[in-house]
């Protein structure tokens, strides 16, 4: 095969390549309004459990192909498949929040409820700009006011380099104030780090940050983990 022709056929993958993910780019973008919407009111059947999810894009299922494809529309399927009794969704989350957003915004909404579970999944945002005092003192003044039947995940895995250390230096402080609080800590940052590095070419959406359909099962089973022993 002529080395023109070869170089013809490689320039061509990689246009396809580039414009599939171009394409996929532009559909999360476009996730955060379509699943917000999803979320503005309760999903499934009232007169059973309540489980109410707080925290950011992830909890909306940002990166999924949908948002019943999320981690919480799988926990609440799991919960109601374990418990027999109907589940009720309230979705508090917002794409983009960090641990200060939950505190001004998700909270005073929690006090309305009255969950029999509560799922948080947050940090995330805040190791872009992550400053080890101010994230202790946010997650502690956070953790300090969630109900004791809040299971709250350590933070995500984020495999090299600063990131990587910084988000295990963040988790170890949430996990401390959560056990010193009574709350349940999911085990999301090892449960992810168990799938090892080659995970980033299969977990992740276009963005490479957050989880695609495969990843928000992983995401579901740091938190099915602690939930299920408890119902």
């Amino acid at each position: 095969m002529a080395p023109h022709f070869v170089l013809q056929i490689l320039m061509v993958f990689v246009a396809v390549s580039l414009s599939a993910w171009a394409y996929l780019l532009i559909r999360l973008s476009r996730q955060p309004t379509k699943f917000a919407q999803y979320w503005g009111k309760p999903v499934g059947q009232s007169g059973g459990l309540l489980y109410v999810a707080m925290g950011d894009s992830a909890a909306q299922g940002i990166g999924a192909t949908s948002p019943q494809k999320g981690y919480v529309s799988l926990l609440a399927r799991s919960i109601q498949q374990k418990s027999g009794k109907s589940v009720q969704i309230v979705n508090l989350s917002k794409t983009g929040a960090t641990i200060d957003d939950v505190i001004s915004d998700q909270l005073p909404l929690l006090r309305f409820l009255k969950p029999d579970i509560i799922t948080l999944g947050i940090g995330g945002n805040d190791l872009r700009s992550y400053r080890a005092a101010d994230f202790d003192a946010s997650i502690t003044k956070l953790i300090s006011q969630l109900p004791k039947n809040t299971f709250i995940a350590d933070t995500p895995y984020f495999m090299h380099g600063k990131w990587e250390q910084q988000a295990l230096e963040a988790s170890r402080v949430l996990t401390r104030q959560a056990r010193l609080h009574g709350l349940t800590v999911a085990p999301l940052h090892k449960t992810m780090q168990d799938k090892g590095w080659q995970s980033m070419f299969y977990m992740y959406a276009a963005d490479w940050f957050h989880p695609n359909n495969k990843g928000h099962k992983v995401w579901h089973n740091a938190f099915w983990k602690v939930i299920k022993p408890q119902l």
